[in-house]
């Protein structure tokens, strides 16, 4: 199960065409608020989050480290969608295990290898 808060619908796309399960919301299009973002990650508990850095109420930075108090939710791998690498050096200085980047623009061949990083194993549809 893969769940994408805000992020350009070509990683869904991309992601479903190879025959992975994705759940995929636009939550700000859709109105769907925090909490129940929250509720639905609860819910479905993913395997890894790809998310957009840059989000209308949230900094995916920001958004990575409220969903990691969530209990269930502490391990969950993420892949940071973003061209902002100086958002990768916070990450990093905040050592935020199991968390990768993938710069835009992208393709399969590199949404798959960071989602892999990320996971910390091979994917499979």
């Amino acid at each position: 199960t893969y769940i994408y808060p805000v992020v350009p619908a070509q990683a869904a796309t991309l992601l479903k065409s190879k025959g992975y399960e994705v759940i995929w919301n636009d939550c700000p299009a859709e109105g769907i608020k925090w909490e129940e973002y929250l509720n639905l990650l609860r819910q479905e508990k993913p395997d890894i989050i790809l998310m957009d850095h840059t989000m209308p109420d949230m900094m995916g930075y920001d958004a990575i480290k409220a969903i990691r108090k969530e209990p269930g939710l502490e391990n969950v791998p993420f892949v940071m969608i973003t061209g902002d690498f100086e958002v990768q050096a916070l990450v990093e200085q905040d050592k935020l295990q199991h968390c990768a980047f993938l710069p835009k623009p992208y393709g399969i061949d590199q949404l798959t290898a960071t989602m892999e990083l990320a996971l910390g194993k091979p994917l499979s549809p």
